[in-house]
C-alpha cells in the first residue's frame, strides 16, 4: 500500500493507496470555520474540487476493477 500521490494515477490495476480521510476532514472543517476569510475559502474551494476529481477517478477505477474481476475465465 502506498500514500496517495499525484504521480500514482488511479487505475483498476494500480496498487492500493492510503487516503488520509481524518486529516482532510479536519482541514476542511478548519478552513470552513472562518467564512469571512477569503483566502481560506479559496483554499477550501480548491481542495473540494481536487477531492471531487479524485472521487470521480476512484469511481472509474473501481468500476473498471469490478469489470476485470467479473470477466469469466477462459478454459
Amino acid at each position: 500500500m502506498m500514500f496517495l500521490s499525484p504521480q500514482a494515477p488511479l487505475s483498476a490495476t494500480s496498487q492500493l493507496v492510503w487516503f488520509p480521510y481524518s486529516a482532510i476532514d479536519h482541514l476542511q472543517q478548519a478552513l470552513g470555520e472562518n467564512e469571512s476569510n477569503r483566502h481560506n475559502q479559496a483554499i477550501l474551494g480548491k481542495l473540494q474540487r481536487k477531492l471531487d476529481e479524485y472521487f470521480e477517478k476512484l469511481k472509474k477505477a473501481t468500476d473498471d476493477y469490478k469489470k476485470l474481476v467479473q470477466k469469466p475465465l477462459r478454459a
